[in-house]
């Protein structure tokens, strides 16, 4: 059965503003966070003592006289388990900073602190360039050390380069997933890396021409912020890669520890359109949520569904299953986030769907045999657009969803936790 849920949104008016749905004190919330400019929510940890969340997003400042362009920082707020501002850090931190700075994925390190990795946009003499950034700060926010990386190709030209996920290994060094930028919308190339945990130096790189990225969005984010390093050093992500007859397919790719071959396995029907939302670990590998569409020059190709894989670390398929969301004005567009396992070893998925009126959250929860009936599906969202980012299970069996609502022309964070079922109640 679904039910959909609506959310008593408060304006939000000044330069620093923060509003609440529901007690300060309770197992489920909604919550709003903005600094009066344009938030854009990126990535979700639940803190490593169990009883906060690290929410990672980016801030886009307008220009101003000393800076004539606008530019981004990361925004990084720490809460407490029931969703209240601990603190808030902006990186970094300097006010005369002409570069744009934004962060897409997030990790805890050895020492209870947090590794950031993204992209600092530099523009210099209209010439702009795009260098990984890596940030590692303290378990409080503080202490940071930024360390900008360039890259540079065979005949040492710059190669824009930004960074997407970041893992840490079994010696606590950091390795890195980077996409190199612009070069062809079927032809982005992957480059994987090793920091040093003490003073981000690169230990090694290795890039691989697979074709793997495809340009779905403005800002080239079709690889989910999710890296996973096994054991033994191999490391493992989900990718959209456009196949021979030019539709866009999931795979799961393996790169073997001191390897420069990746092992990767296509997913998709190759008559449909589909792209990678996220990736997760779960029972027996990997579980991946995507969006399906239709069969490409077809009628209806705006009709698209959420689907759901579970595969092995080497890309065997166990099980699939494709899920439609039907809301009032519905206009057939479905886009799979995000995914996490449940306590219970089920999977909950975060959607977008969209209909005449906007775009709201929706939450599908499904057997993790890869039974076609979900167990439950709520839609949960407001008279403005919404668009879900990621979700978490949390120590106490909730989930807790960060995404970004477009609050009166203004995007605003949104933090979110729901019960083991979906659901808030008194909503």
């Amino acid at each position: 059965m679904m039910k959909r849920y609506f959310f008593l949104l408060i304006a939000l008016a000044g330069c620093a503003t923060e509003s609440s749905v529901g007690p300060a004190k309770g197992s489920t919330f909604v919550r709003y966070f903005n600094t009066g400019f344009d938030d854009e929510a990126e990535n979700l940890l639940e803190t490593a003592d169990k009883k906060g969340l690290i929410v990672l997003a980016n801030t886009v400042f307008p220009p101003t006289t000393a800076n004539p362009s606008s530019r981004s920082k990361i925004n990084l707020i720490k809460t407490d388990e029931f969703g209240n501002k601990v603190w808030q850090r902006f990186y970094p931190d300097s006010t005369e900073n002409k570069d744009s700075y934004s962060g897409f994925g997030i990790n805890r390190t050895a020492d209870g602190g947090y590794v950031i990795v993204g992209e600092v946009i530099q523009v210099r003499q209209a010439v702009t360039t795009n260098r990984l950034l890596l940030v590692t700060i303290d378990a409080d926010g503080n202490n940071s050390t930024i360390k900008i990386v360039n890259y540079n190709d065979i005949n040492n030209k710059p190669l824009p380069i930004r960074g997407i996920g970041v893992e840490p290994n079994a010696a606590g060094n950091f390795i890195v997933l980077g996409v190199i930028l612009n070069q062809g919308s079927t032809n982005n190339n992957i480059s994987l890396g090793e920091f040093s945990k003490t003073n981000l130096t690169q230990q090694w790189r290795r890039d691989y021409g697979a074709g793997e990225v495809i340009n779905i969005d403005s800002r080239n984010l079709s690889l989910p912020n999710k890296l996973f390093v096994d054991s033994q050093g191999n490391s493992f992500w989900g990718s959209t890669v456009s196949t021979e007859n030019s539709l866009n397919n999931i795979r799961i790719v393996k790169a073997p520890v001191n390897s420069s071959v990746l092992a990767a396995r296509s997913l998709s029907d190759p008559a449909l359109e589909e792209f990678c939302g996220d990736v997760i670990r779960a029972t027996g590998g990997f579980a991946i949520v995507g969006t399906v569409g239709a069969v490409k020059n077809k009628a209806n190709p705006d009709s698209t569904r959420i689907s759901v894989r579970r595969v092995t670390e080497d890309g065997t398929p166990l099980s699939y299953q494709s899920y439609t969301v039907k809301v009032t004005g519905s206009n057939g567009t479905l886009r799979g986030n995000s995914i996490c396992v449940a306590q219970d070893g089920t999977l909950v998925v975060l959607g977008t769907v969209g209909s005449t009126t906007g775009t709201d959250y929706c939450l599908i929860k499904v057997d993790a045999l890869g039974d076609p009936k979900p167990v439950w599906t709520r839609v949960l969202g407001g008279k403005f657009d919404d668009a879900g980012k990621t979700i978490i299970t949390t120590a106490d069996g909730g989930h807790v969803i960060l995404g970004t609502t477009n609050l009166a022309n203004v995007k605003t964070i949104l933090l979110m936790k729901v019960d083991k079922e979906g659901k808030i109640p008194g909503l």
